[in-house]
This record gives structure tokens, sequence and C-alpha cells, in this order.
């Protein structure tokens, strides 16, 4: 009788342990489903098919429609919304910007994101904010997800002028 009470005693510690993680995992799964939801249909109002995104951190993605030629960004911190659509047809480069400072002989990076140059000189360039030290306490593989963007959208480039070569 002793062994039986001391088991359910031990199951109801350990279900005490694992329930909050198991309900913190499954509300964050739906926190970052109805994200993409609606970065998906904000993406469609704008007739933006994605074909490739990423979500990072709950409230910032990306989109890329290949077929359209489109980049679609979307943050969305409390209040706070940024939706920014480019039409990479109009686009000359994408660059990374890395801003860094020194923080007690360490290098520290301050702020991470994608450049767009215009083929235009008078169109302003374009910037798209993947980390920043003030939404972010730090890095968690921004580093990472800015770079292979900066590749995605640069190959996607490169296709378009190949393709515009090719036909004219």
């Amino acid at each position: 009788m002793m062994d039986l009470t001391t088991s359910l005693i031990g199951l109801g510690l350990v279900a005490l342990c694992i329930v909050p993680v198991l309900y913190f995992h499954f509300a964050q799964k739906a926190k970052r489903n109805k994200f993409i939801a609606e970065f998906m249909n904000l993406a469609s109002q704008h007739q933006v098919k994605i074909t490739q995104h990423e979500v990072w951190s709950h409230f910032c993605a990306i989109g890329l429609d290949a077929g359209a030629n489109k980049l679609f960004y979307y943050k969305k911190r409390g209040d706070n919304v940024q939706q920014v659509l480019i039409n990479l047809s109009e686009v000359e480069k994408c660059s990374l910007i890395n801003l860094k400072k020194m923080q007690n002989e360490d290098e520290v990076i301050d702020r991470l994101a994608l450049a767009f140059s215009y083929r235009n000189p008078k169109a302003a360039e374009k910037t798209l904010d993947f980390f920043s030290k003030e939404d972010y306490l730090a890095l968690n593989g921004e580093l990472q997800l800015i770079e292979k963007w900066k590749t995605i959208v640069n190959a996607q480039l490169d296709t378009k002028k190949k393709q515009l070569a090719m036909a004219g």
C-alpha cells in the first residue's frame, strides 16, 4: 500500500511539472500558426502568392513570390505593425547591414537588416530589420537567417536579369 501511495504522489509531481511545459509549448505553437496565417492573408491581399517564407521571433516574417518577383515583409510588435512590399523588378541589389559596436572588448551586433538598392537612383533605399537590440535581448539565429535571405533575394535578382537578357 505504501508503494502505491508513493508512486501516485511521484506521478502527480511529475504531472505538475510536465503540464505547464506542454501548455506553454502548445500556446506558442498556436500563436506562431496564427501569425503565419495573418502573414499569408496580408500577402494575398497584396496579390502576393508566397512560395517561400520564414518566420522568426513570433512577430517577424518574410516571404517571396518568385513568379511575381515580389518580396513581402511583415513585422507586428504590439500595436506597431510594419508591412513592406518590394517589387524585385525595380531592385538593383540586396545587401546586408550589420551594425556592430565594441562592448567590454567584445564586438556586439546592434542591428541586422537587408537593404534594397533600386535601379532608379532617385528611389530611396529600403531596409528590412531582422534584428535590433531594441526588439531582442540577444541573437537567436537571425545572422544565419539574414544571410540565407540575402542569398535567396540576390539569386532571384540574378535569375530575372538573365531572363531579361535572354528575352532582349
